[in-house]
């Protein structure tokens, strides 16, 4: 595998991996009683492929920010382009968050829920439009083959 593609790998693992390592990593949220509110709920995942998918994935996010970091550090990769990839894996990252956010299971209000809502996703939808930004404003500035 050549190079670019391997850099280009390393950031579709670390846009899809990144989620579902914080979703992992944070875990449940909820209060330890009964009787909880929910604003919504989390998928029925058995509590063994939640483990070893978060697993995996922390494991293959630190791979690909190995191999980008690496490429980073000895100029093999556009440091602009490097913006695309990471802007959509942290997104990623802040959605899995406010995820467990939302699903915690809470006596009365979930506030916290409201407040991912109302700030947390739109933050990420920005980080979005800003990744999809810099690519177009990457490509567009690549040197054109005759």
């Amino acid at each position: 595998m050549g190079e670019q593609h391997q850099h280009l790998a390393a950031a579709g693992v670390l846009v899809a991996a990144a989620p579902v390592a914080v979703w992992w990593g944070v875990g449940d949220l909820s209060e330890d009683r009964t009787g909880l509110d929910y604003m919504m709920r989390a998928p029925d995942v058995a509590p063994g492929v939640v483990t070893v998918s978060g697993l995996v994935a922390t494991a293959a996010v630190v791979v690909a920010l190995a191999v980008l970091g690496r490429a980073f550090y000895r100029l093999r990769v556009d440091r602009a382009w490097l913006a695309t990839p990471v802007l959509l894996a942290a997104a990623g990252a802040l959605v899995a968050f406010g995820g467990r956010i939302l699903t915690a299971g809470v006596i009365g209000a979930n506030i916290g829920g409201g407040l991912f809502v109302l700030f947390g996703l739109p933050i990420a939808g920005a980080w979005v439009v800003a990744a999809g930004a810099n690519a177009w404003s990457v490509c567009r500035r690549r040197p054109r083959a005759h």
